[in-house]
């Protein structure tokens, strides 16, 4: 009696990430058995072919005994034997010839092996295909690509078949570059802690047992890839008016844990609430466009992580003044009234009451006999100096019980 190989069916692989079921699944073949009288054929012999179908299900335990039963169809009552053509049964294994792959094997992987089937009552042998799987301790993750530092980080490891038992040493690693702040649980393998440094990093996991004087090494087929970005506090409103209501909460980002804010400065009248990081109150002084470093300090349950923003802020005069006086002559009474625009309701509207009082600025200086009113800040008199003068007046501004200076610039010229 005699098989031949068919076309094969189409095969199955031998295994995934995810440790699947199945530890060596081998092709299926097509025999052919033929013969005088018609023998080697099972039930349904068709015209002395049989269909065989071959597969290992099942898998191995890293340092546990444990034994791959082979499944085997259409043989149509041959027995089986079998022997390794090509490749590796895990260290502490071995092939027997009734096809079983059994023993307690020292090292955990999948090993790829090439299986030789041959029957008795048939003259002729066929190869398959396949892996043996031996499962030790996961090394796989589902880790997110990318981070935000400052956000925690509490992954387990995926699919955990195999447990320590006592006579087990299990040491986690990891092998390459991880993001700064993150830690790996010796014996559980979970990735915990809170990423610190922007970046972008690649690393593995590897684990070591050791069991009776044997040691197992096991890496992550692919390494991890993760890059970590600084997280965004964003401040929409930026612009403050002096004598005005302040108030400014940062756009906060997704990450979980409790925020610690504070700044050595702000604009003069604000302060920050620690927790929730608004800036608050009422401006007292008018200033430019300023950047003020704010530390910002992230806490949970994978530690805590501090950063440094700086968010641009304005305070705006709500009026502004200036004098555009026309020219004057000598021995002529001269009045020049200041130009008060209210910059604040022109933008939102309304009605502030407002309290003026006008001074001359000390390192400024008007022609004789020419004086500012401190009420209306109007200049009025009579010179007998001809020249032309650039002077301030400084404008004491009261709102809402605050009080702020506007320098209001003009020229005059006496002829």
């Amino acid at each position: 009696m005699q098989f031949q190989a068919r076309r094969p069916a189409p095969a199955y692989q031998s295994f995934v990430r995810a440790a699947r079921a199945a530890s060596c699944v081998l092709a299926l073949a097509w025999l052919a058995a033929c013969g005088g009288g018609g023998g080697g054929g099972g039930s349904g012999d068709d015209g002395g072919v049989l269909q065989v179908g071959f597969n290992y299900t099942g898998n191995a335990l890293l340092f546990r005994q444990s034994t791959i039963q082979p499944s085997i169809t259409g043989l149509g009552g041959h027995a089986p034997h079998c022997t390794l053509q090509a490749g590796t049964i895990p260290a502490g294994m071995r092939l027997n010839g009734d096809c079983t792959i059994s023993g307690s094997p020292t090292q955990a992987g999948s090993f790829p092996i090439t299986v030789h089937l041959s029957a008795d009552g048939v003259s002729n042998t066929l190869d398959f295909n396949g892996a043996v799987l031996v499962l030790g301790p996961p090394v796989d993750y589902m880790m997110p690509s990318t981070l935000t530092a400052g956000a925690d980080v509490n992954i387990p490891t995926l699919n955990s078949f195999w447990t320590a038992g006592p006579a087990d040493t299990v040491q986690y690693s990891f092998v390459g570059t991880q993001p700064p702040g993150l830690a790996i649980d010796a014996t559980s393998g979970r990735i915990t802690g809170m990423a610190t440094t922007a970046g972008d990093y690649q690393f593995k996991v590897q684990v070591v047992v050791s069991n009776g004087g044997n040691t197992s090494t096991q890496v992550q087929a692919y390494p991890d890839a993760v890059s970590v970005s600084m997280p965004t506090f964003l401040y929409r409103n930026t612009q403050a008016w002096a004598g005005m209501p302040f108030s400014s909460a940062p756009d906060l980002p997704l990450i979980g844990g409790n925020y610690n804010f504070s700044a050595a400065a702000l604009p003069a009248g604000l302060s920050i609430d620690a927790a929730t990081g608004a800036i608050t109150g009422t401006a007292t002084t008018p200033s430019n466009s300023t950047a003020y470093p704010i530390q910002v300090t992230t806490s949970g349950g994978g530690g805590s992580f501090t950063t440094t923003i700086q968010p641009t802020l304005v305070v705006e005069s709500p009026v502004y003044i200036n004098y555009s006086c026309v020219d004057g002559r000598i021995g002529v009474p001269y009045s020049c009234l200041p130009t008060i625009y209210n910059n604040y309701t022109h933008n939102y509207g309304g009605t502030l009451a407002l309290g003026y009082a006008y001074a001359l600025d000390p390192a400024s200086s008007l022609q004789a006999g020419i004086t500012v009113d401190p009420a209306t800040g109007e200049l009025t008199g009579t010179t007998a100096t001809a020249m032309s003068q650039n002077f301030t007046v400084d404008v004491t501004v009261t709102l809402n019980g605050v009080s702020f200076v506007v320098p209001a610039l003009g020229s005059v010229s006496f002829r």
